[in-house]
């Protein structure tokens, strides 16, 4: 782990608890959440917060088999990503607005779908396709930034299980992206260096 990857995951991992502390204190079906409830809340999601710290575990461990490029490589966490865009396009997941009384739900076919959608298919393309390069890694940063600053303006909250098990996962498969370009690009340094001496 560089240098870059270290400040990457510190800085996302701050950023990313805040904003799920601000979606589980909003408001939702008109009732402002107590202490109580939200401590509550945080408690369901520690079972997908538990796996998701095995499975960095595990790929951390066995960085060096065969079998964990195939399965934590960049080209899959890549995959997963545009997979889980169609996912929630196709299952409105990510863009209905639901936030106290005024409860708003995305039209299947929405322009502001079609939008956030093409948006981040292009964003993500384009930085991994030159993952290797920095403007490749700050167009995969833009992307996660609109993507989550997406889920606090259009949810307004996260539901629990599903929408928010599946939002967090999202963020995570990102966050995870984005550490595997940062560490290519170091590793791509490297190699340069050795290279030119």
């Amino acid at each position: 782990m560089n240098k870059s990857s270290k400040i990457f995951i510190i800085v996302s991992g701050v950023y990313l608890f805040a904003l799920t502390f601000i979606l589980l204190t909003q408001p939702q079906s008109g009732y402002t959440a107590t202490v109580g409830q939200v401590l509550m809340y945080y408690a369901l999601y520690f079972p997908l917060w538990a796996v998701i710290a095995g499975t960095i575990f595990i790929a951390t461990k066995h960085s060096d088999k065969s079998w964990n490029q195939q399965l934590f490589g960049q080209r899959t966490l890549f995959w997963s990503i545009i997979i889980s865009i169609v996912i929630g396009f196709a299952l409105n997941s990510d863009y209905q607005r639901q936030s106290g009384c005024f409860i708003e739900y995305e039209l299947m076919f929405s322009p502001t779908k079609f939008i956030f959608s093409i948006s981040s298919l292009l964003l993500l393309s384009s930085g991994y396709y030159f993952s290797y390069k920095k403007i490749g890694t700050s167009l995969l940063i833009i992307e996660f930034i609109l993507w989550t600053f997406k889920t606090l303006y259009f949810d307004g909250s996260l539901d629990l299980f599903f929408p928010g098990y599946f939002t967090m996962v999202c963020w995570t498969l990102r966050v995870a992206l984005i550490y595997k370009a940062l560490n290519r690009h170091a590793d791509a340094s490297v190699l340069d260096t050795k290279t030119t001496r």
